[in-house]
């Protein structure tokens, strides 16, 4: 992303899989950041693990290549550039050692916010 422009932000939603709840709720807080552009990437049939697999199979297919075709239709709807889990929070959300420095500065009340996000994230 260039200067002024908002950071795109990739959810993979795979309706179909259980407990896919609280992506659809991370997904909707993403959305609603003047940041980012969200887009949402939706699994269909032609993301279930080892559908339309190309090349020669072997008897066990390796995980990569059941996951291949959800890493095709993210990085057809995304950049260059990826980050995921704890990499991106700390993009987003800044770095949690942060909330140290507001701690020492006495600033508890702009705390709030952000632990009770990362205390959210990692449940």
């Amino acid at each position: 992303s260039g200067a002024g422009e908002r950071l795109r932000a990739l959810t993979f939603n795979d309706l179909s899989a259980a407990g896919s709840g609280a992506g659809t709720e991370r997904a909707a807080e993403l959305a609603a950041d003047p940041r980012l552009h969200h887009v949402v990437v939706t699994g269909a049939e032609d993301a279930l693990p080892f559908a339309e697999l190309d090349g020669p199979l072997t008897d066990e297919p390796g995980p990569t290549l059941a996951v291949a075709a959800r890493h095709r239709l993210r990085l057809q709807s995304g950049s260059a550039d990826h980050l995921t889990g704890h990499g991106a929070r700390q993009v987003l959300d800044a770095h949690p050692a942060r909330l140290a420095d507001l701690l020492m500065d006495r600033r508890r009340r702009n705390l709030v916010r952000p632990v009770a996000a990362l205390t959210r994230a990692d449940g």
